[in-house]
C-alpha cells in the first residue's frame, strides 16, 4: 500500500481549524437540572440558537424535539445521551398517534443539520395477546427527516423505534448522510388475533410493518451501519426518483409472526396466518441504489411466520423475505456481498408450501464487475489530541483519494460513478495512494491538540479509479465529529 501524505498533517489541521462559521458561532450546552448548563432540554437550546451554532448535549435523558434550522446537535455518546418518547396506540383497533421522537424538517438551502452521539427511542408496549392494531394513517418514526433543502447528517446514533414506528423515515429531502447508525426495532413474538382472515388482503394485522430505514424521494448515503426493521418489515426501503449509496452496512429483514384469525370459509373456526418476513433491501418506483461491500456486510431476508389451518380452514404460511427485492428500480451490487433469503414459515402437511424466497428478486438488479469504493472511519467521535483511522476499500491495486470538506452535499457529476457528497467550495484531497492487493488501505490520523477544534465536524469521501469499469467511482461519506 502506497500513501502520499505530503503536507497531510498541515492540511488536516487546517481543515479542522478553518471553520469560520463554527468558530464565530455560539456553542450552547444542555444537561439535567443542576448541571450548570445553558439549558436543561434540547428544544429550548434549539429555539435560542442561530443557524451554524452548536448544541452540546451532556449525559442525561431528554424529551422529544423538533429541528428546523441548520444546527449541530452533538451528544457526547449514544450510551450516555437518550432522547425518548413514550407512545402507545390509543386502542387495539386504532393506529398509533405519535409524532416522531426527533423531527428534522425544512432545513433551508445553504444550511445543514447534524445529529450525532445519542440514542433516539420510541418507548412502546407490544400488542396484547389476541389483540390487533389497525395499520393506517401516516407512519411515524423515531427520527423523521422531511422537506429539507439543506443536507442532513446523522452520525453515531442508536435508533430504537419500538413496535409501531420506522427507525428513520426520510421523505422529500435534498440529501441525508447517515454514518455509524444502528437501527433495531422491537420484535413481536407469539401469535396475536386479527378479526377476520380477510385481514391478509386488507390493513388489519398485529405488527404494522415499518422499515428500519424508509427513504422516499431523498438522496440517501448510508455508511458503516446496521439496520433491523420491526416485525415483518424490510430493513431498508428506498422508493421514488432518488439515488442512494450504501456501504459497509448490514441489512436484516425482520422475521414474521403468526396471527390467529376467525376463518369464515368452510367450517367456522380459527386459523393461524403467518406474515411474511421482511426483505433486506427493498427498492421500488424508480429508485437507484448502489451497494458497496465493506467489511463483513450481509443483506438478509427475514423468516416467514408460522401458519396453521386445520382440516377445513385455509392455511397460509408466511413467506420468507428476499435478500434484495427490486421492482421498477435500478440496483447495483458490489461483487462478493453476502445476500441471503429468509426461510418460509412452518406449516403442517395439510398446507401447500409457499414459493421459495430468493437471495435476489428483480431483473433490474446487476452485479458490478469490480468492487465499489467504501470508507470506514473509526472512531467517528473524537477529541483534540485524539486519533482516528481511515480504511478505504475498492478494487485490488486501484488508485484512490479521500476528499475532505467542511459541509456535505449531494451532486451528480456526468461520467462519475456515484454522487459527490462534499461541498465543492471547501473540497480538497486529504490523502491519496494505491490500494493493496486485497483492495484496502488503512491510514491513521492524529488530530491536532488544539482546543479550538472542539465541536467541529469534517466530512470525508473516497474516490477510486476503476480501470475495469473506466472512470472514477465515489463511495458514501463519513463525518468526523470533534468533541
Amino acid at each position: 500500500m502506497k500513501i502520499r501524505r505530503g503536507d497531510l498533517a498541515v492540511r488536516v489541521a487546517l481543515s479542522f481549524g478553518v471553520l469560520p462559521g463554527s468558530l464565530a458561532a455560539a456553542t450552547w450546552t444542555v444537561c439535567p437540572a443542576g448541571g450548570g448548563c445553558s439549558f436543561t432540554d434540547i428544544q429550548s437550546a434549539i429555539d435560542a440558537a442561530s443557524p451554524g451554532d452548536t448544541i452540546l448535549v451532556l449525559p442525561g435523558s431528554y424529551p422529544a424535539f423538533v429541528l428546523e434550522k441548520g444546527l449541530r446537535i452533538l451528544g457526547v455518546d449514544p450510551s450516555l445521551v437518550t432522547v425518548s418518547m413514550t407512545a402507545n396506540p390509543p386502542s387495539p383497533f386504532s393506529p398509533p398517534v405519535l409524532p416522531a421522537t426527533v423531527r428534522v424538517n425544512a432545513i433551508p438551502a445553504g444550511q445543514f443539520a447534524l445529529l450525532a452521539g445519542m440514542t433516539i427511542q420510541v418507548v412502546t408496549s407490544p400488542p396484547l395477546p389476541y389483540s390487533s392494531v389497525f395499520c393506517s394513517g401516516n407512519p411515524v418514526a423515531a427520527l423523521a427527516v422531511s422537506n429539507c433543502a439543506g443536507a442532513v447528517t446523522l452520525s453515531n446514533l442508536n435508533l430504537q423505534p419500538g413496535h409501531y414506528s420506522h427507525g428513520i423515515r426520510a421523505e422529500g429531502n435534498a440529501a441525508v448522510l447517515a454514518d455509524h447508525v444502528q437501527v433495531s426495532a422491537s420484535q413481536i413474538v407469539g401469535s396475536v388475533f386479527s378479526p377476520t382472515c380477510y385481514y391478509y388482503f386488507g390493513s388489519y394485522s398485529g405488527e404494522c410493518p415499518r422499515a428500519g430505514v424508509f427513504s422516499a424521494a431523498t438522496a440517501l448515503s448510508l455508511n458503516s451501519s446496521s439496520v433491523l426493521g420491526m416485525t415483518s418489515s424490510s430493513a431498508l426501503v428506498v422508493e421514488g426518483s432518488s439515488s442512494s449509496h450504501v456501504a459497509g452496512t448490514d441489512l436484516t429483514g425482520a422475521d414474521g409472526t403468526g396471527f390467529a384469525a376467525v376463518c369464515i370459509g368452510g367450517t367456522l373456526g380459527l386459523t393461524t396466518i403467518g406474515s411474511r418476513g421482511g426483505h433486506g433491501l427493498e427498492a421500488r418506483n424508480g429508485a437507484a441504489v448502489r451497494v458497496a461491500r465493506g467489511n463483513g456486510v450481509a443483506i438478509e431476508g427475514g423468516n416467514g411466520g408460522t401458519g396453521y389451518g386445520g382440516a377445513s380452514c385455509p392455511c397460509i404460511s408466511g413467506l420468507g423475505g428476499n435478500g434484495v427485492d427490486a421492482s421498477g428500480s435500478s440496483v447495483l451490487l458490489a461483487p462478493g456481498l453476502s445476500i441471503l433469503p429468509g426461510v418460509n414459515g412452518g406449516f403442517p402437511a395439510v398446507c401447500f408450501p409457499p414459493p421459495t424466497p430468493s437471495p435476489i428478486n428483480g431483473s433490474v438488479v446487476t452485479i458490478s464487475p469490480t468492487p465499489l469504493p467504501g470508507l470506514e472511519l473509526t472512531p467517528v467521535l473524537s477529541s483534540p489530541g485524539g486519533n482516528t483511522t481511515f480504511e478505504v476499500n475498492g478494487p485490488s491495486g486501484a488508485q484512490f483519494a479521500v476528499g475532505v470538506s467542511l459541509e456535505p452535499a449531494f451532486l451528480s457529476i456526468p461520467g462519475i460513478g456515484g454522487p459527490l457528497l462534499l461541498d465543492p467550495a471547501s473540497l480538497f484531497v486529504a490523502f491519496s495512494g494505491t490500494l493493496s492487493p486485497s483492495g484496502s488501505a488503512t491510514i491513521p490520523i492524529a488530530i491536532p491538540p488544539n482546543p479550538s477544534l472542539s465541536e467541529g465536524v469534517v466530512f470525508f469521501q473516497p474516490a477510486v479509479v476503476n480501470a475495469t469499469a473506466g472512470g472514477v467511482e465515489l463511495g458514501p461519506a463519513a463525518a468526523l465529529v470533534i468533541l
